[in-house]
């Protein structure tokens, strides 16, 4: 099942790492599930909205059957197991690289992080998209768009250029497995929290889950958003029927 979509960013793609050991979760973080559904899908799902393909770069024992008979979603393995995010996105951009159609950016995510937000992720890709067209007449377009939260940057919630890969190789190679590292080798366009908080104002596109507790305090939250979220209709709802009754 694909999602519905309005919009799409036709040249775009989205990139899930799901190959973690995930040693403070105690399970595989990925397929761990959250109100009935896996952290994966829910981060999956989130980027479905916003660009029509998405590549889960996993590890060589993880299945994911909820993506079966999803033609939209491409799932490769870890070429370096366990050699860092880097690694992970080298695979991934490779991937997409692979495809009928050029792809001119992707959004990059960890899989812990259920409650993204669509819009964040547009915003991002569309942030590397303009500087890439600013830019390209004076030098290549080897960008990346990476929120600032806490003084952190969040490199799995980030937007790059796939014009990147060069440089991401070269980094591999020369013994790198970060991806912060990268600041140093082409300068990041960096989101501060105002310039994200129209879009997610509680910035809760990047709570992750890492530990159990994590995964118990972020199901709570999605209850609530749920309950909010049914609160609002009933209200609707109210004052349809209160307008309805004031109608002659």
């Amino acid at each position: 099942m694909s999602v519905p979509c309005f919009n799409l960013l036709s040249d775009c793609a989205g990139i899930v790492l799901a190959g973690g050991a995930s040693r403070r979760m105690g399970i595989d973080k990925a397929t761990a599930q959250l109100a009935g559904m896996s952290l994966v899908e829910r981060v999956v799902r989130t980027i479905q909205s916003v660009v029509p393909r998405v590549v889960i770069v996993a590890s060589r024992d993880q299945v994911f059957p909820c993506f079966n008979k999803d033609d939209s979603v491409e799932i490769v393995r870890d070429s370096h197991p366990e050699s860092g995010p880097l690694a992970g996105l080298i695979d991934g951009m490779r991937q997409l690289a692979k495809g009928p159609q050029p792809t001119r950016g992707a959004f990059v995510s960890s899989c812990d992080t259920p409650l993204l937000v669509p819009n964040v992720v547009r915003f991002l890709i569309e942030v590397v998209l303009t500087q890439a067209r600013d830019t390209e007449k004076t030098k290549p377009p080897a960008l990346w768009a990476v929120p600032q939260i806490d003084g952190e940057l969040q490199v799995l919630g980030a937007a790059y250029s796939l014009a990147l890969l060069p440089i991401l190789v070269q980094r591999f190679v020369d013994g790198h497995r970060d991806l912060v590292g990268l600041k140093n080798h082409a300068l990041p366009i960096i989101l501060t929290p105002d310039d994200l908080r129209q879009y997610d104002p509680l910035l809760e596109s990047f709570f992750d889950a890492d530990t159990p507790h994590d995964l118990a305090r972020l199901e709570q939250r999605l209850l609530e958003i749920q309950a909010g979220i049914d609160a609002e209709k009933r209200l609707a709802a109210d004052r349809e029927k209160n307008r309805r009754l004031k109608t002659p």
